[in-house]
């Protein structure tokens, strides 16, 4: 037994997706380069597990000058949004993370070290 409004259905449905899919990925992209030049990566040794990275990104997030934060537990890293692309606003995140035992080693923002304690 055939049914034509399911074939239809799934083929509305596959023609959303094609025209979707590139939209939201165009998105993505020009969402990232926006905020590439206000992101700062911390480096850290303190993610243990889930609760460690949620303390993270509430505490770094309650930061001046901050708007998210986002913790990568398995990487160890911290991605960093910032309305306040300062130095004294990194120099506050880093701070920040060694008050909350998160150990940071190393800070990059537009493409160079910040702040750096990894041994030589």
């Amino acid at each position: 037994m055939r049914f034509p409004y399911l074939e239809l259905l799934t083929e509305g449905v596959l023609l959303i997706a094609v025209v979707a899919a590139p939209l939201l990925i165009l998105t993505m992209v020009v969402s990232d380069l926006l905020t590439s030049s206000r992101s700062a990566v911390l480096m850290v040794d303190g993610l243990c597990c889930s609760h460690a990275a949620y303390e993270a990104e509430y505490h770094l997030g309650t930061v001046e000058g901050v708007k998210r934060c986002v913790a990568d537990r398995k990487s160890q890293l911290l991605r960093i949004v910032l309305h306040d692309a300062s130095l004294s606003t990194l120099q506050a995140v880093w701070d920040v993370a060694e008050q909350n035992s998160l150990r940071p080693t190393r800070m990059i923002f537009r493409g160079q070290d910040i702040l750096d304690k990894r041994e030589n």
